[in-house]
């Protein structure tokens, strides 16, 4: 029993780097991903799975019932928080340029068993979040199919079939076998599908702005914080969740032609064009009515009934329902490439990695995604599940966030040498590791003390310890830089170049990413952190029983095979040159 639980404690601190995650597709002797995606495809993957229906519904929620017109500064913020994660994703993901993003490199950083959490967090986001945007399809279907602009209600229900305490949806299911079946005929088509719904999106978006601008009151934005400044903090954090899905990016990033160009530009590009959108559409909304007049089930489309305009209520529903389309097909192909390289290194059966070779697509984890979502969508409302959903998307934030800190300034106990001990005191490597240690330990007391009103000497006083621990590393670094100017602090892991993307004004860019994904997480209610935590329980469970046992097992089956071929190889008889044999 000892011998078994040192096996795992080994196995679950084992890092692996860009060459290691790259062998396992080797080794797998099944065909490549297709490198197929340019930059504007990557862009608009990111566009398509960022802007979905949210843009126009939870705007007017979070105006009347949260921070009335400061939703505004409320955007801006969850917009920079979002801006910060995205700099550390495309700094990891130049490193990285393989499927599985998140998963990818948190491998490389914390070692197997973090990253398997990564992993298990992210099937939890983009599984249940594909089904429950899905089924909003029928309601804004049956809006344009009835004509009932203003009234969700009656309309929802004519496309659902109401079955005891359960109500199916059988439209939400049709959609997402369809785009399943997209999805299957190759990524290249996938992308183009992708690119067109989203342009008619972004087109709406840009309607219903336009056709705002007559009209829009500036009377109605006072008083401009009725909730407060807590209320814009609030607010922040309950939209914060609608600029996820540029993570998307690095999940393809294996199907980059240009990845260490291509990603940070899509990345970066994408996210700042939703930013940009979201805060018109905020402006858009509180200046039209007033923040206790709007309607939270259908903000947009009644006020503009409200003004005359029916025409654009129309166009509110023909762009809610392609940002649904995109929105929950780029959460598919993330989910179907996650499982490819969770099967690849057999966390998960190694068949969900197999690459059809007519299409270039993982086929088998393509319909098991498309299957498992197709029914969850159909006989679920996964409404009550959304905000853990959300806890998971922040855990897989605040590692990648931490990552980028962690190996830029301390280096793993399985990647120190001889000449790296000589260069690094032990001093000044505990020192480090503290540094980081206190970050994460001050921005979680820091983020629990704003939310309980504790008193403001004690969060004074907690915010200068964070801000001394992040300056010690920055004076680290800069000194660690001044003794070697060639040494590049990715170099640990990963394939970093010169040249290559990094995150600006480090190490505070990820500093206040730890900070802001903490800060998010400790605002979510107790509820919704118990029900993660047993989540996350059941995946560590996994891991240790069945996960850490396959992979080390395929790893003494590889180690094995590749030892017999060159013992095989040593005692065939060597053939003579064609050239040395005419001489």
């Amino acid at each position: 029993m000892a011998a078994w639980l040192d096996r795992v404690r080994e196995r679950a601190l084992r890092v692996s780097d860009i060459r290691e995650q790259s062998q396992h597709q080797q080794q797998s002797a099944l065909p490549n991903l297709a490198k197929v995606l340019g930059v504007w495809q990557l862009t608009f993957l990111g566009l398509g799975s960022i802007i979905g229906a949210g843009i126009y519904v939870l705007v007017g929620f979070t105006a009347h019932d949260v921070a009335g017109p400061g939703v505004i500064l409320s955007y801006v913020i969850a917009g920079i928080a979002a801006m910060i994660s995205a700099l550390c994703y495309a700094e990891y993901s130049v490193g990285f340029p393989v499927a599985g993003g998140a998963f990818a490199y948190t491998s490389s950083t914390f070692g197997e068993l973090i990253a398997w959490t990564c992993g298990w967090s992210m099937s939890l986001q983009t599984t249940l979040s594909s089904s429950a945007v899905s089924r909003g399809f029928s309601s804004y279907l049956s809006i344009l199919w009835i004509g009932g602009v203003a009234r969700s209600g009656p309309a929802q229900e004519t496309l659902t079939i109401p079955l005891g305490p359960v109500t199916l949806d059988p439209i939400a299911f049709v959609l997402i076998i369809i785009l399943t079946i997209i999805l299957s005929i190759g990524i290249r088509e996938s992308a183009r599908f992708n690119m067109v719904v989203c342009l008619v999106n972004i087109s709406c978006i840009i309607f219903v702005i336009c056709s705002g601008l007559p009209v829009i009151d500036f009377r109605n934005l006072d008083p401009f914080l009725p909730f407060g400044v807590k209320g814009v903090f609030s607010a922040s954090s309950i939209v914060f969740f609608s600029f996820i899905g540029f993570d998307y990016i690095a999940n393809a990033a294996e199907e980059a032609k240009n990845p260490s160009r291509d990603l940070p530009l899509s990345i970066i590009g994408s996210l700042s064009v939703a930013s940009l959108l979201y805060v018109l559409m905020s402006v858009t909304m509180v200046t039209l009515q007033k923040y206790t007049d709007i309607d939270i089930r259908s903000p947009f489309s009644s006020a503009f009934v409200s003004h005359g305009n029916t025409v654009t209520a129309y166009i509110v529903s023909c762009g809610a329902l392609c940002g649904i389309v995109t929105s929950t097909m780029t959460g598919l192909l993330s989910q179907t490439r996650l499982l490819t390289v969770l099967g690849r290194q057999r966390f998960l059966p190694p068949i969900l990695s197999h690459v059809y070779h007519k299409t270039s697509t993982p086929l088998v984890a393509t319909w098991v995604t498309g299957i498992i979502s197709g029914f969850l969508a159909l006989s679920i409302d996964i409404a009550v599940l959304a905000e853990a959903v959300s806890a998971g998307c922040l855990y897989v934030f605040f590692l990648v966030n931490l990552g980028v800190l962690v190996r830029n300034t301390c280096i793993h106990p399985h990647k120190r040498t001889k000449e790296v001990e000589g260069s690094l005191s032990k001093q000044i490597q505990l020192i480090t590791y503290a540094c980081v240690s206190w970050i994460c330990i001050s921005s979680a007391l820091l983020s629990i003390s704003f939310t309980l009103d504790m008193n403001a000497l004690l969060l004074i006083g907690i915010a200068l310890s964070w801000m001394a621990s992040v300056t010690m590393l920055h004076l680290h670094c800069s000194k660690k830089h001044a003794h070697d100017p060639a040494e590049s602090p990715s170099s640990t892991s990963g394939s970093a170049r010169k040249g290559d993307f990094k995150v600006p004004l480090f190490p505070w860019t990820p500093a206040f990413g730890v900070l802001s994904t903490t800060h998010l997480l400790c605002s979510l209610s107790w509820v919704t952190l118990v029900q993660f935590l047993i989540y996350m329980l059941l995946g560590v469970i996994l891991y240790i029983v069945f996960g850490s046992h396959r992979i080390e097992q395929f790893e003494k089956h590889s180690q094995t095979s590749s030892v017999s071929g060159v013992e095989l190889h040593s005692l065939l008889p060597h053939r003579a040159h064609p050239e040395s044999s005419h001489s």
